[in-house]
This record gives C-alpha cells, structure tokens and sequence, in this order.
C-alpha cells in the first residue's frame, strides 16, 4: 500500500539509502562470494602460480573455487564466518555515498537541463529516454566521486587468510604505495562510466520484448510485466559482465602470475582472461551476480516503502516535540516555506518575483525547495510574522495530511483544481491515495490498449475479471453495498465504512481519463446504471442473491429503459409484463441499452398496468431466459460499448424479479438518473481535459510562422475559455456531492433531481466547446483516427451520446426549471 503522504526528495533517499544498506548487509556473503569467483584465475596452461616456500608460509589457503556453494564452504572452513563479511563497513559506506552522490548529480544534471530549456525556451519532454540519460549523467559523476570506496571494498573482499584483512585505512595505504599513486583509487572508472548504460540496455530489451509479446496477447497482465522485467534485467547482465568482471579484476589486487604487475586498462583484463582462461571465464560469477541483482532488487523494493513510513514517524514525532516545547521554530519555518511549493516542474518560466512575497524573498524561499522538482507558487499567506508553535505544526500536519498529489498533470486546466493546489474542503488523504492508484492503474493497465480495444470493438474478458478483482466493479453502483462486499477488496484499500461520494467521484473521472468512452462503458456503466436499483429497492432476498455477484463482477447487469419510441419520455414505454400466477410475461423491446449483448441481467422499466406512470414497474429480467435476443447496434462512437437492442418475445421472468411494489416502478428509475446524470457529467468534464491536455501539448511544441503555437494569443485565449468552463462546472458538481452526501448521513430527502439535470446540460455543453476548440487547435491531426490526435477525434464522435444519452439537453432543462419552481413553492409553503 502506498503512503498517504508524498514523500520530499531527502525523505525518498535517505529511505532508499537505508533499504540499500540494509539489503545489502543481508546479501553480503552473496557479493564476497561473487567477488572471489570474478577475479580467481583458472589457467589452461601459461600462466602458473609461483612456488611457495612451505617451511615459512603459513597452512594452505585456498584459491580457487568451483562454484558458489564450494566457495562458501572454503572461505568459513579456513577464515570463519567473518570471512564472509570482509569489508562489509566499507560496503555499507560505499552504498551510502554512492546513493546520496547520485542523488545530488542527477538533482543538478536536472537543474541545468531545466535551465537550458528555460534560456532557449525549448519545451519539456517527459519521455523515459530523457529520465535514462539525466539518470546515466547523475551516474557517471556518482562513478566518479565515489570510486575510490568501491577500489577499497573490492580489494577488501578478496584477500586471503587473517595476515592480509586489512582496515580501510590500511588498504588505502597500500593502493598509494602501489606503482599507481594515487590514480589507483579510481582504477576501473572507464568501465564503470561504461557500466551506467546497464539501464538503458535493460529498458530497451523491456520494451522490445514487451512488444514481441503484445502481438500474441494484450493486455500484459502483473506476471507477465515481471517477467519481462526479470528476463530484462538478465539479459542486461549477461551483455555487460564481461565489464563487470574486468572492472573487479582491475580494482583487486593482480593474480600471483603477473609477479605483482597491475592491469593498465579493462581491455587487458579481457584480453588476459580470453588468453590464460577462454572466452568462456568472461562470464565467471555469472549465477550469483545475476542472484544478486535479484535479491537486491527485491528486498529494495519490499524495505523501502517500511523504512519510508518508519522514518517519517519518528521524524513527526520528533517534530511535535520540538514543536510544543517553542524549539526549532526557524527551521520549521523553513518547511513551512517548502511545504507551500508546489511539486510542478512542468511550469517554466517563473516570475523573478513571488506574489506576496517581499523583494528579495522569492529567492530565498525558492533555494529552500528543491530547484529541481519545486517551484514556488503563490500562497496567498504572510510568512513572516514569528508563528506559535500550535500554529507551525497545525499548518505542516495539514499540509502533510492533504498534500498534493504527486500524479497531477503539467498541463493547465488538465487535473481538477484539488490535485494542483494544496487546499480543498472535500478531500482527505484516503481521498489522494485513492486517485493515485486509479491513476496509476488506467496509465498502466487500460490506457495503452483503448484504441485497439474501440477498434476491435469489446474489452477482453481478462481485463474486466482483473478489474472487478481489484474492486472496481464492486464501486460502480452507488451507493456502495457495504453490507454485501463479503471481503471484496476497494480500489486503493480504502475502509468500506470510509467510501463516500468523492471516492466515487475521483474513479469515475480517472478512469475516464484513456478517453475512450465506449472502454469507460464497457468496463462498468451496465453495473453503474442496472445495480443501484437492486441496492436501493431490493428486498433482503433479491439483495442477497443478486449483490454478491454484482460486486464480484461474476454478473453483469444493464438499465433496460429506452425503447425504439420512448426516450426521456419514460411514461411512454410500451414494454409490458403479464402476470400469469408466479410469472411475469414480458414482450416488448428496448434500445441503445449500454452493455446489454454482455449482461446477465436487465434492470428494466415495464408496464404491469394503465398508461402513464401509474403503470409502470422495476423488474430484473434475466437476459439468458427463452425469448430474449440481443443484436449489436453500430454508432458513430462507443463501439465497446456493447450497444444493444434487445427484444423480448413471451419471456418467463420470476415475480421474485420484481423490484418494489407492482406498478410503483416510476420513482425507482427516476431516482436512479440523479447518479447515472452525476455519472455523465463527470466523464464529460474529464472528456473535455483529456482534449484540452492533447491541445496544449500539441500547442507547446507545434511551430508555426517562426514560433509555438501557444505564443499566439489567440490560441491562449482558447485555453483560458476552456479553463474558465471546466473548473466552473467542476466546482458546482462537487458542491452537489457534496451536498448529497450530508443528505445521506443525515437521512434527509432533499430536491436534486433538477440540479443534477442542469449539471449533465452544463456538462456536455462543457464538452462540446472544448472538444471542438481542441481540434481547431489540432488542426488536421485532430481529425485523425491515430496519432496525437486520436483520443480528440475519437471523442468528437462520443461526444454526442454525452448530450442526448441519460436525458436530452431539452428534458433536462425544462426539468431542471420544474424542479426549482416546485422547490420554491414547498418553500413558500412551510412558511405559512
């Protein structure tokens, strides 16, 4: 589970340090091992050790070993067990510096790349290529200062017997004295400069098998990216550890049969070993270099995330004590200060002055956050009057509580606000946890694969079993089924009794966030829109034979309303169930009804008695009984859908199936719109910055007439309409949830029918401006079926089932108006 707070730069490496430390004390005799095995020489016939004079030399050391498990055997029979753990201090040195060397070169390779771009005003890319390179620049100069504790540790680990363990001290002298001075200490930098490529090949081999694999079968599943990842990382190995033995080679001492003459360079280590021992010993300590990477990797991955928790409680810890006892107030002042910047590296170009801020503060307060990642924004408070020691830790438990989420996008008006700046009433940090594994899981697992799944027109059956695994489908249907779930694990491990409207609010619109509306449909509307009737009408016995598989994803339901000539006019449906003893005889037919050729179950609206509403009924028809048959409809967008029309021909359904009371069905559809409106509006805004965020990456690196795009105050003026729409209509939906959810845990039954109506309106006009300012932006490409431009395009032809679909902007608006008057006049009323 990942942490509900963000961690800063230093709390990420001094948490990463201490699980490199730590995994590699436990692996160490592993490394020694490995280490020996690397510079033994097996000579085939040239190059024989010298005589030894055995009346002065002490008991027989051995040297040479046939594999790992011989080599433990000897090094604890004739050294002990310590002799596993030579050089372990120097080990644990080593890795520490080289993290904390890193970090600090890749930080300053960053500041200087974002200044160049700044000075030439080039724009960012965020691609892997450009995080390899600044990553194998931060490397190499890591290499380079810390070289000399790698020559230490290495010479340390392979000396034999008691006489020649030496301290780090004693070992330094002898490489000074050595023939080499100095320069010895950074023996074998070449071939670690050479070395810091080794990411580089192993997410190159990723993505070329990655891709071998994807032809055969999609999506890659979690095991499936594992092992990519492990053959990766061994091929990887396998193509560099000639270097690597080479490198250990030169910074050990030379064998016995160069009479003490040291190698001059890594290509005469190569040239030795092919000569003295074949091709074959290039690859010698293959096995546990290969088991070593693994182990690290491994018990990296599975400590860090622990020492990163435990490191920040002791620290807050320590932190309030300080606190609340008036010490350190200048240094928390300090974090104060970072805390309030805003982890956005994607804004270039700030002003040399901060709002608020005095002259000559800004760049103080700028060198107290890290340069490379942070950028100080405008916090609209007076940092400077001496704070109380209440205050100070009131202000950074909160900013540590709600602190932003680290997934938010560089792109203006791409995110809701709540995710680009530190404050929001409605969100807490379950709220934040939540949107980063939605997020994470839509950029893995579904958005590489939309267009190729709307194209093919369904989503596998694969990829909706793993999302109803991972909960998905159990919070589909608002509100959540609490008492039904039977274990079933929520998206980001939130406590059922903590699931609100904005959980369900931030899954809808992240998993909005591929742009493919028919895959969003697909993977969960029927459930969204079939469900929720059962949850809130359902007996006891419908809930418990229908729920448990509803949120299991074992049964897929679908809303069974439209017909072929009744749309918003839900009155007017045609569909009719006969009861005949404990039977209900349905016939009729029903249109567009989403997800309906992969349903079990159909929520369907049918009359039982006269015209009107007064005849209607809820009833849960099972789409696999005699008389049902389904067809695909084909539209102009949501192709994965699953579109269906459906007719019923003297289908048999169970008087078991009926929802509520017979002819009572009419407020049981209506009030399911409220959520399934909520539902279309949130996707719509989210469509709508899915487009805004395409266009202004387009804008930012499109040249024309001797300049980017963006730089034309036209195309700004574009972009600042669209934010002024999107983060209005935002802002109004989350009041309402908000709103809905008082209601609820208050038990009170308040008007929002019209309200939310009028936010579907507002909505899909929301859409429908940005879409198509998005393409003028675009210009072709934006009415290109692929390339930057696909997700635009493909919603210029789903936008239009965001309008009519759940209620046309005519019905909802003459709703909305109806609502408000009768809302007015109920008011007018109590007050007499």
């Amino acid at each position: 589970m990942t942490s509900n707070n963000q961690s800063s730069p230093w709390e990420a490496v001094a948490s990463g340090t201490t699980a490199a430390i730590l995994a590699n004390i436990i692996i160490y005799p592993l490394d020694t091992v490995k280490t020996r095995l690397q510079v033994q020489v097996h000579s085939r016939s040239k190059c024989t050790e010298p005589k030894e004079d055995k009346s002065r030399s002490p008991p027989p050391i051995h040297t040479s070993y046939d594999n790992v498990l011989d080599a433990v055997s000897h090094v604890v029979q004739e050294e002990g067990i310590s002799g596993l753990y030579r050089g372990l201090s120097s080990s644990i040195l080593s890795t520490a510096s080289m993290n904390f060397a890193y970090f600090y070169w890749s930080t300053k390779a960053r500041t200087v790349y974002q200044h160049f771009l700044e000075t030439y005003k080039i724009p960012d890319s965020n691609g892997i290529v450009k995080e390899l390179l600044l990553g194998a620049v931060g490397g190499a100069m890591a290499q380079i200062c810390t070289n000399p504790i790698a020559v230490i540790v290495t010479r340390q680990q392979t000396c034999r017997g008691a006489d020649e363990a030496k301290s780090i001290l004693g070992v330094l002298k002898d490489i000074v004295r050595s023939e080499d001075g100095w320069t010895g200490l950074w023996r074998g930098l070449k071939v670690n400069l050479i070395l810091v490529v080794n990411p580089m090949i192993t997410y190159s081999l990723y993505q070329w098998l990655r891709g071998i694999l994807l032809r055969f079968r999609k999506p890659l599943g979690f095991a499936d990216v594992f092992l990519l990842g492990a053959l990766s990382k061994v091929a990887a190995t396998v193509v560099t550890h000639p270097l690597i033995v080479s490198k250990t080679m030169l910074q050990s001492k030379p064998p016995a049969c160069r009479d003490g003459r040291a190698f001059r360079g890594f290509t005469e280590v190569l040239l030795f070993i092919i000569q003295y021992e074949g091709l074959r010993r290039l690859y010698k300590g293959l096995a546990p270099q290969i088991v070593k990477g693994f182990l690290v990797q491994g018990l990296m991955m599975m400590l860090k995330e622990r020492t990163e928790l435990f490191l920040r409680h002791v620290m807050l810890s320590y932190n309030k004590r300080l606190l609340v006892s008036g010490r350190g107030l200048g240094f928390y002042r300090t974090i104060c200060c970072k805390e309030m910047c805003s982890i956005n590296a994607g804004y270039a170009g700030v002003e040399t002055e901060t709002p608020g801020v005095p002259d000559g503060r800004a760049d103080r307060l700028r060198a107290l956050a890290y340069r490379s990642e942070v950028q100080l924004q405008d916090t609209g408070m007076d940092l400077y009057p001496q704070p109380t020691p209440t205050a100070v830790y009131s202000t950074i438990s909160k900013l540590l509580a709600n602190n932003m989420s680290s997934t938010a996008s560089n792109t203006p008006f791409a995110d809701p606000l709540w995710l680009n700046r530190p404050y929001s009433p409605y969100y807490t940090a379950s709220h934040r946890r939540l949107q980063r594994e939605v997020r994470d899981y839509v950029d893995t697992h579904i958005a590489p694969f939309c267009e190729e799944w709307e194209q093919h027109g369904s989503v596998p059956v694969e990829v909706q079993t793993r999302h109803a695994e991972l909960g998905y489908t159990a919070v589909a249907a608002f509100p959540l089924a609490k008492d039904y779930l039977h274990g079933q694990r929520l998206p980001g491990d939130i406590d059922p009794r903590e699931w609100d409207g904005f959980h369900d609010l931030i899954v809808i619109d992240e998993l909005a966030r591929c742009g493919y509306l028919g895959i969003v449909w697909a993977l969960g509307c029927g459930n969204s829109i079939g469900g929720p009737p059962v949850i809130n009408f359902g007996n006891e016995e419908q809930k418990r034979r229908f729920l448990p598989d509803i949120l299991t994803g074992k049964a897929r339901f679908c809303l069974g309303v439209t017909e072929p000539d009744a749309g918003s006019d839900v009155a007017g449906i045609t569909t009719t169930a006969e009861r005949k003893g404990d039977v209900y005889i349905v016939n009729g037919a029903k249109k567009w009804i989403t997800n309906g050729i992969f349903a079990d179950y159909c929520t369907a609206a049918v009359r039982t008695g006269g015209e009107g509403i007064q005849g209607i009924s809820a009833l849960v028809i099972p789409m696999k009984a005699p008389g049902v048959t389904c067809r695909k409809i084909r539209n102009s967008g949501v192709e994965a859908s699953g579109s269906t029309y459906i007719e019923f021909d003297q289908v048999k359904v169970p008087v078991a199936n009926l929802l509520g009371q017979e002819n009572h069905g009419f407020p049981i559809i209506m009030n399911n719109f409220n959520h399934e409106r909520l539902w279309l509006a949130c996707t719509s805004l989210r469509m709508a910055r899915v487009c805004a965020e395409d266009a202004y990456n387009h804008a930012i690196s499109r040249e024309t007439f001797g300049k980017k795009l963006i730089e034309n105050q036209v195309i700004r003026a574009k972009f600042s309409a669209m934010g002024r729409s999107l983060d209005s209509a935002y802002a109004w939906m989350e009041q309402l949830v908000y709103m809905s959810e008082m209601a609820r845990k208050d038990g009170r039954d308040i008007a929002m029918g019209g309200l939310f109506a009028n936010l579907k309106v507002l909505a899909g006009r929301t859409l429908e401006m940005v879409n198509r300012e998005a393409q003028q932006v675009l210009g072709g490409l934006g009415y290109s079926k692929n390339g930057r431009g696909a997700r635009i395009e493909q919603i210029s032809r789903d936008v239009r089932v965001m309008v009519v679909g759940g209620g046309s902007e005519e019905i909802l608006s003459d709703l909305a108006v109806n609502q408000e008057i009768k809302a007015i006049a109920r008011k007018a009323q109590s007050k007499l």
